[in-house]
Parts: C-alpha cells; sequence; structure tokens
C-alpha cells in the first residue's frame, strides 16, 4: 500500500472509527501495526499486561524472534576475544589509512553506475542466500527474502569498530542502495550554498556570535517540483533532516527518501539542509545550522512562494532535531531562555511549521542507558552493541559544558505549543522507549501526535 493509498485508507478509518482512536492493523502474515492518535498516553495494545515493562518486552523477545541469524555458536556477549580480535586485525591492517581511498574512488563513480553494480550484484546474492539460507536468517520467517538476506549481511557490522568515517560512508551510500524513483524526475535538483553573513548583519538587524562567524552559508539540496499548468500540488515544502548519531548523514544520500515523501505528499518542494558532524562540531553548532537553513527556506517561500506552509521530517538524531527546532522557536516566542541562547538573533524570522513527522528520534542523551536503549541494540540492526560502544562516548564533548545532557535531550524539554507531530517506531528499536516517553510528554502538554508501531 502507498502513502497515499494509507492516507486515504486512514481518512476512511477516521471516518468509521472517529479520533482519539487506538487501531491495530495486520499484515498479510499477520504482524500488527498500531496506528493511535488518542490524547492519552500510549499503551501498546500488541503487548499483554506482564509485557508492560521493557525488561519483559525484551525476554518476550528472546523467545519468540530468531536471533543471531538462528545459530548459537557465534554471539557477540559470548564472545568478548573475538571483539578484541577484530579490533587488533583491524589496526594491524591499518583499514582505516586504506579505506579512506577506497570510499573516496567508490564516490567518484558515477551514481548510476555505482546504482548497477550494486543491485545486479545484490540480485545474484539474494538468489545465492535464497537457495542456501532461506528465512532462517532474519528475526522472524514470515518476512520476505530480501529482508532475510539483507540481515545476514547487516547483522555482521556488530562485530566490527564503528568509527566517524564508516557511519558516514555507509550512510552516504543510501542513495546507491535505493532503487530509482519515479518520482526523481518530478524534481529538479538545485544545489543550495547561500552565504547568509551579509544579510544576517545588515542595519545590525542579527547578531552572529562569534564562533559560528564562519559557518553562515546554508547549505544542502532542494528539490523543486517541476510544475505543469495543470498541476494541482500542494504549496508546502517538505523539510527534511538525516540522521546518523550526529556522527554521520548527507544530504545526497537522503536525496531519494526525501524524494520519494515529496512525491507522495505533493509537496512543491523538499528541502535537505547540510548540517555539521560530530566530533568536530558541537551540539549548538548544528542547531546553528539547522535554524539557520530553517529560517533562510522561511524567508524564501515568504519572498518566492507566497506560502508558509512548512511540513518537518527527521530521521534518528534528525527527529531529534526537528523536535529540537521546534521547541526553539515556541520557547522563543514564549520570551524564555534558549538553549544555546545566540540563536535567538536568527528565530525572529522562523515561523511554527504546519506539523512533524519523525521516525525513530533519538531524543535522550542522558548518560544512564535504560529500557530499549539498554536492551534493544542485539534486536537493532542499526543502533547496535557497536554503535552504541563506539558512538555513545563522543556525546562527552559534543554536548556543550555550559548545559546538561538532560537540558539538550528534546524529550525532557516542555512540548508546549509544538504543532500536530507523527512519531514512527518499531517496538524492536533500541530508541523505542525513548520515543513512546516523548509521545507521552507531548500529548501531556496538549499536542496532537499520532502514533505508529511495528
Amino acid at each position: 500500500m502507498t502513502p497515499r493509498q494509507q492516507r486515504q485508507q486512514s481518512d476512511s478509518d477516521d471516518d468509521d472509527k472517529g479520533k482519539n482512536s487506538t487501531v491495530v492493523h495486520h499484515t498479510p502474515d499477520g504482524a500488527p501495526y498500531v496506528i493511535c492518535d488518542s490524547k492519552e498516553s500510549f499503551v501498546n495494545p500488541t503487548t499483554t499486561t506482564d509485557e508492560t515493562t521493557i525488561t519483559n518486552l525484551g525476554e518476550r523477545n528472546e523467545k519468540t524472534l530468531n536471533l543471531d541469524l538462528g545459530q548459537s555458536l557465534i554471539v557477540r556477549s559470548k564472545m568478548k576475544w573475538f571483539l578484541v580480535l577484530l579490533r587488533l586485525m583491524d589496526k594491524l591492517a591499518l583499514v582505516e589509512w586504506w579505506e579512506t581511498y577506497f570510499f573516496a574512488l567508490w564516490k567518484a563513480v558515477p551514481l548510476r553506475l555505482r546504482r548497477g553494480l550494486t543491485f545486479q550484484s545484490w540480485s545474484w546474492y539474494v538468489k545465492f542466500h535464497s537457495y542456501v539460507l532461506g528465512r532462517r536468517t532474519g528475526l522472524h520467517p514470515s518476512q520476505s527474502l530480501e529482508y532475510h538476506a539483507l540481515t545476514t549481511i547487516i547483522w555482521w557490522s556488530r562485530f566490527f569498530p564503528v568509527t566517524p568515517q564508516r557511519i558516514r560512508f555507509s550512510l552516504s551510500q543510501l542513495s546507491v542502495c535505493t532503487p530509482a524513483i519515479k518520482g526523481e524526475a518530478v524534481f529538479s535538483v538545485e544545489e543550495i550554498q547561500e552565504d547568509q553573513k551579509q544579510y544576517l548583519l545588515e542595519g545590525e538587524k542579527m547578531t552572529i556570535p562569534q564562533e559560528q562567524m564562519e559557518h553562515c552559508t546554508v547549505r544542502g539540496l532542494l528539490l523543486n517540483r517541476k510544475r505543469k499548468n495543470n498541476d494541482e500540488s500542494n504549496d508546502h515544502t517538505l523539510f527534511w533532516i538525516y540522521g546518523g548519531a550526529y556522527l554521520g548523514g548527507d544530504s545526497e544520500g537522503n536525496a531519494p527518501a526525501a524524494t520519494y515523501v515529496g512525491k507522495e505528499t505533493d509537496a512543491a518542494q523538499v528541502f535537505i539542509p547540510t548540517s555539521r558532524l560530530a566530533p568536530e562540531a558541537t551540539m549548538d553548532d548544528v542547531l546553528w545550522d539547522i535554524v539557520l537553513a530553517y529560517q533562510w527556506i522561511c524567508r524564501r517561500m515568504k519572498k518566492k512562494e507566497g506560502s508558509t506552509k512548512i511540513t518537518l521530517a527527521g530521521v534518528s538524531s534528525g527527529g531529534a532535531l526537528t523536535v529540537r527546532l521546534m521547541q526553539l522557536i515556541a520557547e522563543y516566542q514564549r520570551g524564555e531562555t534558549l538553549l544555546p541562547s545566540y540563536v535567538a538573533s536568527i528565530l525572529p524570522e522562523c515561523y511554527m511549521p504546519h506539523g512533524a513527522v519523525m521516525l525513530g528520534p533519538y531524543v535522550d542523551y542522558t548518560k544512564e542507558k535504560k529500557g530499549s536503549f539498554l536492551h534493544h541494540p542485539r534486536l537493532d540492526l542499526i543502533v547496535t552493541e557497536a554503535v552504541q560502544e563506539n558512538g555513545l562516548p563522543y556525546l562527552e564533548t559534543f554536548i556543550p559544558k555550559h548545559g546538561s545532557r538532560k537540558d539538550y535531550s528534546p524529550v525532557y524539554r516542555s512540548m508546549k505549543g509544538l504543532p500536530p507531530m507523527l512519531v514512527l517506531i518499531s517496538e524492536h528499536e533500541a530508541v523505542y522507549d525513548m520515543a513512546m516517553e516523548l509521545v507521552n510528554r507531548a500529548r501531556a502538554d496538549q499536542v496532537l501526535v499520532t502514533v505508529g508501531v511495528w
């Protein structure tokens, strides 16, 4: 079912059941998908009373899911020596040195050729995997052969050292691993690189903090819909914030996914801003980049499009930045102290978006790992034990010293005045618990939140 068909189905469900409801849909293989637009705290109707705590839910998953590719010989928690050996081999073979040249060489290959090579190799691999292993390696046998084949590859990443360079390369290749989308022909691509320093300093209307004086250029990809005379597309803009645990992610890698969503939602344009990454940058730097980019698109829309309708969309850490951007706008409008305080100079021209979508938002940066963030990395194919062990230490320097981890965590800040939100999550994700906490806190602050849970 396409997103457009889902919207139509959702409208039909609303007519039948009304608002403020929780509905459980089932896929052909029986897997549940929960849609909840209640104003009350979210309670997953697919879990029993004994499974309401994340520990019990984790125990259920241990019993019902096919973990570790369906075998018990190679289990990460039982093979500390293997992890040490891999790290030693990684150092001795100078992998970090030569992989830099391999990554650069691969990126130099035209995108169409990279896609062709990738999908031809994938086709051969899936056929081989289907013949040899079939549906024995994924979390559940009901999933597709492609899913099981992908699981067999990705599962091994939890053993290898994770570095910012490897995260950035992997996420940059999302555009290679995504099939060419018909919607790509609907949008023209414009690479944005506009220095805003002169505008910000004109007439001393705004103040640029010294640490951001050399970072006043808005960068990213702007996808403009190719309009026809009878084009009835909406006049709204999709503002897409990519994720990557603040260590990786880029506009090019996210372009296919953002294009698809923009096409299905009839967006007039899609903007994917580029923001700085850790460990080179801090959270303040990233927030400055995002707010500056949002201010730029707000001014552009008022001037050129005559519309102020913007929808935010964020993935993982991008989902957190989506919430944080809206919180900064709301806090500024209420006259509250901001974090960082200097973004106040560029917020006057930022208006509240019409709504926001968050996919697996990573919104809690407190030091203690708890709930699903503690128990679910073994289930999560992306936020694995290796990602946590190698990535979380970067938060020590990424979070500025003038604010605590809790202060910078969107889930613990006020949600008052935020527009309607949609949170999409799987109960097997490491960030499931914090996403549900975000939903419940937002609802407590009278924010309309729709939840979709696999």
